[in-house]
């Protein structure tokens, strides 16, 4: 009902816009147990399928390979003359490809064994309030990522850690919903 939804209102469940709209220039605020203010640079979330395969190599290298090729030094950089011999080389002081190609290679690297990156750290469970019961589809949803994560049928997507933190969202439109009904199943 939660991916209907979406599409009838010509709307996807990929748009990260709304998730991160806590985020303001690029800074994550966030408390620890101790109440201490802790604030994030650059934190990136990724939405994505729970059931999802690895990167192919073949797509990773192409990806990269386009990664470096499109990152030009910006115009009317000074490059630095180095002469040698019957030869001037115009060097770079810059290197702009490096950080698109570090910040691709990052995002696209499979998950591995004894490496974090590109681990799922938490699951975003989402149900419509339009469904007849939420809060048994949420415990269905629930049921589902713990088979996902804890079957050895499923060797991807890897996991942070075996205890998932879970985020239950309740989806409601409230063009078309009964608004009541929506308050008493999120209390």
């Amino acid at each position: 009902r939660v991916v209907r939804g979406c599409l009838d209102k010509g709307r996807t469940l990929n748009s990260r816009k709304g998730i991160c709209d806590f985020m303001s220039n690029g800074k994550f605020h966030m408390r620890d147990p101790n109440n201490q203010l802790h604030v994030i640079k650059n934190l990136k979330i990724a939405v994505s399928n729970i059931v999802t395969q690895p990167p192919q190599p073949g797509a990773i290298r192409k990806l990269l390979n386009d990664v470096v090729s499109g990152s030009q030094p910006a115009e009317g950089l000074v490059a630095n003359v180095i002469t040698a011999g019957d030869y001037d080389l115009n060097i770079s002081a810059t290197t702009p490809w490096f950080e698109s190609y570090r910040e691709t290679f990052l995002q696209s690297m499979p998950a591995l064994d004894h490496e974090f990156l590109n681990h799922y750290l938490a699951c975003m469970l989402v149900a419509s309030s339009s469904e007849a019961e939420p809060v048994e589809q949420f415990s269905k949803l629930s049921q589902e990522q713990h088979r996902i994560q804890h079957n050895s049928d499923y060797s991807y997507p890897k996991w942070f850690i075996p205890n998932t933190l879970k985020y239950y969202v309740l989806l409601h439109d409230v063009s078309a919903g009964d608004e009541q009904r929506a308050e008493s199943i999120y209390e």
